[in-house]
């Protein structure tokens, strides 16, 4: 999930044809300014830095016609036959959803990846880096606030699964450690519902450093 941030990002590509490239980044999506633009109503740059080129096009194609939900109270699930006739409908609340969802497992993919933006520059962190932990449970990235940082600083972490499953939930948690400490030590944890929000479940030795800020919690439920 990418995380909601206010400010500009510095590295977009420009180009002077409106049909040519506008928008690129890292993971290889190339963006037209039409696109750029479409795109822009719903997201901003630091949140289009996440997205592949078929994330993307899945977006522009789908975003008008399923809309973009800011909070969701019920569930609804479909059973449907072979020849598209749905055979039952299901409407849960988060909290039944949740208690048909132990069990539920998924696959973390190499489509891992987070930055640290700070006084217009940034630092990418991808799956392949030490900072990134990975876990049967999950995943978590650790940041290493840049010390000279002065006018701006934000962050964003994106993370693809596979699942088999036909309902789903995805935790997420940011928990920001109050006193220095080392990279091994601040990946001292495991991932649990029990954990600071909802996520991370520290080592006793570390747990003190933590703030324990609340986490988000996301329900979903899919055709397979």
């Amino acid at each position: 999930m990418a995380a909601v941030l206010a400010a500009v990002s510095l590295f977009t590509t420009v180009n002077a044809g409106a049909s040519e490239c506008y928008y690129s980044n890292d993971l290889g999506l190339r963006l037209s300014y039409e696109e750029y633009a479409y795109l822009s109503q719903f997201m901003d740059d630091k949140e289009l830095d996440l997205f592949t080129q078929e994330e993307a096009n899945y977006l522009i194609g789908h975003i008008a016609e399923d809309g973009v939900e800011t909070e969701t109270k019920y569930i609804k699930t479909e059973v449907s036959a072979d020849d598209g006739t749905v055979l039952s409908e299901v409407y849960m609340s988060e909290e039944e959803m949740l208690d048909e969802l132990n069990g539920t497992s998924a696959a973390i993919t190499d489509k891992v990846v987070g930055y640290q933006y700070y006084d217009g520059q940034k630092i990418k962190y991808d799956h392949s880096s030490k900072n990134i932990k990975k876990s049967e449970r999950g995943v978590g990235v650790s940041m290493n606030i840049v010390d000279s940082v002065s006018k701006s600083l934000s962050m964003n972490f994106s993370v693809t699964f596979g699942t088999g499953q036909k309902t789903f939930a995805a935790s997420g948690s940011y928990q920001h450690a109050q006193k220095d400490l080392s990279l091994s030590k601040s990946q001292k944890y495991t991932i649990g519902a029990s954990g600071m929000g909802g996520v991370f479940k520290f080592k006793s030795s570390v747990e003190s450093y933590y703030d324990d800020a609340p986490g988000l919690m996301v329900v979903g439920s899919i055709e397979v």
